[in-house]
């Protein structure tokens, strides 16, 4: 797969600096604030856009800056996209992945189909399963990420998988994100905002609405503290809120009032029951001894469509907002 710097200029467009909000220009291998001061590489058609400022959001974020910083020189080959993918999968797709070997099969989800035809940002897009999921369904999008060989093998895979329309992908961090106001038509976002603590979830949400255009939709992916399995994690952790990586619970109301306040408009609806990540399209993919709790997860899915109270007891559901 090709490796090169060349920037689309509908990407470019739309880029600026993480620091100051200026617009970007291409200088080699480099964007450059247009006022000089900020210079930012582009590493295998991958604009760098993180502040050196930015404050860590937990014990890893350090360590995760100096391993993007070595990976300036480096490519990914097939054989580096399947290993990572598989290092990956319980972090991105779930627990019930433990034990898994995909032998080179990549689990791409569904996206929903509730966007329009302007550029769709995912936040925390990791190796791309769902950036992928989007251009498969005809959008343009967006992933963002702070790691670096990540991004790397989800445009290795999106060039693949979805030739012709593959997404953008760059390094950001979400609290400071390199785009212009108004740049997007849609958000998405899947099992990332979740692990922020409350603070920085709210910073997020803030520049989720100012990158978004005037009534566009976001649809964000968050636990709900009523779950079943949220309610055996929290108890395991004395409930308190948590630290450093951990999942951050909320409930339906105050999934609402943060999302109203942040953005707009919002509604919830069920992702799925027993877990963040629990659906039937991945039934076949995960070890047989497992499959029971997907099962009993749909059967719970289709009650809570009968009987929309049972939804309050889901573990994941999405928020969709929107911008006032």
């Amino acid at each position: 797969m090709p490796a090169d710097n060349v920037i689309d200029p509908r990407l470019l467009d739309i880029l600026r600096c993480p620091t100051s909000g200026l617009p970007l220009r291409i200088e080699g291998d480099d964007l450059i604030s247009t006022d000089g001061s900020r210079h930012y590489p582009v590493v295998a058609g991958i604009p760098c856009l993180m502040p050196d400022s930015a404050e860590p959001t937990h014990a890893g974020y350090r360590a995760l800056v100096d391993e993007n910083r070595k990976q300036r020189h480096a490519c990914v080959t097939e054989e580096d996209v399947v290993s990572f993918i598989q290092a990956m999968i319980v972090s991105t797709c779930g627990n019930l992945f433990r034990g898994t070997n995909l032998t080179g099969v990549y689990p791409i989800p569904d996206f929903p189909n509730v966007f329009g035809t302007d550029n769709i940002l995912e936040v925390g897009c990791n190796w791309g399963r769902w950036s992928i999921a989007g251009a498969k369904a005809g959008y343009r999008l967006i992933g963002i990420d702070i790691h670096l060989k990540s991004l790397m093998c989800a445009r290795w895979l999106s060039q693949k998988l979805t030739p012709g329309n593959e997404p953008f992908f760059v390094l950001a961090d979400a609290r400071h994100m390199p785009f212009a106001p108004e740049s997007f038509g849609g958000v998405f976002s899947y099992s990332c905002i979740q692990h922020f603590n409350k603070q920085q979830a709210d910073i997020i949400l803030s520049e989720v609405s100012r990158v978004m255009k005037p009534q566009a939709k976001s649809v964000i992916q968050m636990p709900n503290k009523a779950g079943i399995r949220s309610m055996l994690v929290l108890g395991r952790r004395m409930f308190s809120e948590g630290a450093e990586f951990d999942v951050r619970y909320y409930s339906i109301s105050d999934l609402r009032r943060l999302f109203e306040n942040r953005i707009g408009k919002s509604e919830w609806y069920v992702d799925c029951f027993f877990g963040l990540n629990v659906h039937a399209r991945d039934r076949d993919l995960i070890p047989p001894s497992k499959r029971w709790i997907v099962d009993l997860a749909e059967v719970f899915l289709w009650a809570s469509k009968k009987c929309p109270f049972i939804g309050r007891f889901s573990d994941s559901v999405f928020v969709s907002s929107t911008k006032s």
